[in-house]
């Protein structure tokens, strides 16, 4: 999603570099598509493992889980995966089928933002609908926020290295990024109230339950975030259109700095939300 940000919005507000965004994008797009293949075939083992009866062969067990509800989800999102890898393998500049290929690739990660709300935590909720829309509206919002943020972050210094820091290309980026990722944060804080009040019973839930204590470890560092990526918004961007010549560039290098950081945090929230999907909330 963060290579689709590049493509359709980073590169169009600066084309002095929207080339070098381009290829950077697609080297992204190919890098993460490979990572999601391991980490697909990692997953479903590990969940073959926790079904795995030991008394009959693996075999049954495969066509056990391939047959259920479960199943039929692990085989489309597999479709999905492996459309998006050969997509971004094949996508390129020009037009034809390298143009076409990019958003074939684009629209099987977006629908792969399902995947998850049907076989997490997001599939026992209650009401169930409300429990995995807030599951898919979560993870677009993440992709949107931190995968933007990501492609945002390679940008700044492909524009430092090309650009000697020019502050008016940095400013552009920077506007241009802004709403994807007000639009990610609209789609992750109700989205994610909504998980946090299905799976706590109080708010002592919060400290005195494993999934709770994971989940405060999650919010306290996505404040973090907020609060850094409200400050890169409204004051470090700012800066970058104000400042001129030396003053300017120094603006431009913060902003990139303090966006790194943002990035850095980001991923930090990831990984609370990874462990908390491996905890019971109950």
């Amino acid at each position: 999603m963060g290579a689709g940000v590049g493509r359709h919005r980073l590169a169009p507000a600066a084309p002095e570099v929207a080339d070098a965004i381009h290829a950077r994008a697609r080297v992204a797009a190919r890098v993460a598509g490979l990572i999601l293949m391991i980490g697909f075939a990692a997953t479903f083992a590990r969940q073959l493992i926790a079904f795995r009866d030991p008394f009959v062969p693996i075999s049954e067990d495969v066509d056990l889980l391939l047959s259920t509800d479960w199943g039929t989800a692990w085989r489309w999102a597999s479709a999905l995966a492996v459309a998006a890898v050969v997509s971004f393998a094949l996508a390129g500049p020009g037009r034809g089928l390298r143009r076409v290929s990019w958003e074939i690739g684009l629209a099987a990660v977006v629908a792969l933002g399902v995947f998850p709300a049907l076989s997490g935590h997001a599939a026992s909720g209650d009401p169930r609908w409300l429990s995995q829309t807030a599951s898919v509206a979560h993870v677009w919002g993440a992709g949107l926020w931190i995968g933007g943020l990501g492609m945002l972050v390679a940008t700044l210094g492909l524009a430092r290295s090309t650009l000697t820091g020019d502050g008016s290309t940095v400013h552009r980026l920077t506007l241009a990024f802004s709403p994807v990722a007000l639009a990610g944060v609209a789609l992750l804080l109700p989205s994610g109230s909504i998980a946090s009040l299905q799976h706590l019973e109080g708010p002592t839930d919060l400290w005195t339950t494993a999934w709770g204590r994971w989940l405060s470890v999650k919010l306290l560092v996505v404040l973090g975030v907020l609060a850094l990526g409200a400050w890169n918004w409204r004051v470090a961007t700012a800066r970058t259109a104000a400042d001129s010549g030396p003053d300017r560039a120094s603006a431009a290098s913060r902003l990139r700095r303090t966006a790194s950081v943002e990035l850095v945090l980001a991923h930090l929230a990831l990984l609370a939300t990874a462990l908390l999907t491996r905890t019971n909330p109950g």
